[in-house]
């Protein structure tokens, strides 16, 4: 499974519910909010939507966080979680790849939220996180192609 990265303008409709906007770098100081993902990520998510809307029977909106993130932001947000400086170097981020976004889906929980994506081949055969944040429980959903990975924080 190999996804085509794709780039374009803002308004860019990826899905029928996602815009390239929403998975630009949300970094501040770095490389003025590009925004390359993997349309498969994109695709999957758009699955796991439309699976949760359709279990909890009303129209469920996914929140993309963060999704491209390019090395400049993507060590920022390393060192603030407390990631060792001097491993840095070595961080491999399925964000830089333009193939993770961490998620939140306001009203619903959490463990719906991850065994709903599990069912998801896409992330099922990916990876799967789950941790705290400023809005709640925070979901991370990646489209790596060289094994399954899961965590919580």
């Amino acid at each position: 499974m190999s996804g085509r990265v794709t780039d374009g303008c803002d308004g860019e409709r990826l899905s029928p519910s996602f815009y390239r906007s929403e998975f630009a770098c949300k970094g501040d100081r770095c490389c003025g909010h590009s925004a390359p993902i993997n349309q498969v990520l994109v695709d999957g998510l758009q699955a796991l939507r439309d699976k949760l809307s359709c279990t909890r029977r009303c129209d469920t909106p996914i929140g993309i966080m963060s999704g491209f993130r390019c090395i400049i932001h993507d060590r920022d947000v390393a060192v603030t979680r407390g990631f060792p400086r001097d491993l840095l170097s070595n961080r491999h981020s399925q964000h830089c790849l333009g193939n993770a976004a961490d998620v939140v889906v306001e009203d619903v929980d959490v463990e719906l939220v991850l065994s709903v994506a599990e069912t998801i081949a896409v992330f099922r055969d990916g990876g799967i996180g789950c941790y705290s944040g400023s809005r709640g429980k925070i979901v991370h959903l990646d489209v790596r192609t060289d094994g399954p990975a899961r965590w919580r924080e």
